[in-house]
């Protein structure tokens, strides 16, 4: 009960530590450029859909973004580039977020 209501709370206040309280693998979701950052990452591709142009990826902490090491799916902005990643792979990205949701800018294997 108390970390539910810990979670409501972090969800209220806007903060992405409550995405991995809450959910450790996140859904993409489409975004604004209004508050958008940018940020890079390391991490491994968990799984690739490409009717959606999404891969899931674990990563470690982005601090630009200020986002604590998690797994979740990125929404591609060319789907192209996922043509390539496999599950396993190491790799390197680029991305924008707005709030708890994240586009991929690039991509590429480690």
């Amino acid at each position: 009960m108390k970390k539910l209501i810990l979670m409501a709370a972090a969800i209220a206040a806007g903060t992405p530590a409550a995405v991995s309280i809450a959910a450790p693998v996140m859904a993409p979701v489409a975004m604004s450029s209004a508050g958008a950052r940018s940020g890079h990452g390391t991490g491994t591709v968990k799984a690739i859909d490409m009717k959606t142009g999404t891969v899931t990826i674990q990563h470690g902490p982005i601090a630009a973004v200020g986002w604590p090491a998690m797994t979740m799916a990125f929404h591609a902005r060319q789907p192209g580039m996922l043509h390539d990643l496999k599950p396993g792979q190491s790799v390197d990205f680029g991305m924008v977020t707005n709030g708890t949701t994240a586009e991929l800018k690039d991509i590429r294997k480690r």
